[in-house]
């Protein structure tokens, strides 16, 4: 099986197997389509609301604060990828405070995860 090695911002590394970050890539950019279709992500999505609502829908899953900080990481890591080597999302406006950075989907996204 396939592991991929995202780098966290603080120097730590994630390993994530191929098929998991699949997974979170493609739920990640499911949400962004589906705030577009209903109209809620015109001016992009806040990255803390991204992770917290992906934390939130993986809850039958967690059964620790520690789990759910850790889910949150690296859900961040598999955002930071998309943004940076996938070209998936784009930073509409960035912040010193990654969490605060407004996200959107790329415009030209065809769906190739």
């Amino acid at each position: 099986m396939r592991e991929m090695r995202i780098e966290e911002t603080k120097k730590t590394k994630i390993t994530l197997t191929y098929d998991d970050y699949i997974k979170i890539a493609k739920t990640i950019t499911y949400y962004f389509k589906e705030q577009e279709r209903e109209g809620q992500a015109e001016n992009g999505i806040k990255q803390s609301d991204v992770v917290n609502w992906f934390v939130q829908q993986n809850l039958d899953n967690i059964q620790s604060l520690e789990q759910a900080d850790q889910l949150a990481k690296i859900t961040h890591s598999v955002i930071q990828r998309l943004i940076a080597q996938e070209k998936v999302l784009i930073i509409l406006r960035d912040d010193p405070d990654y969490k605060e950075r407004i996200l959107q989907l790329h415009p030209n996204h065809v769906e190739s995860l």
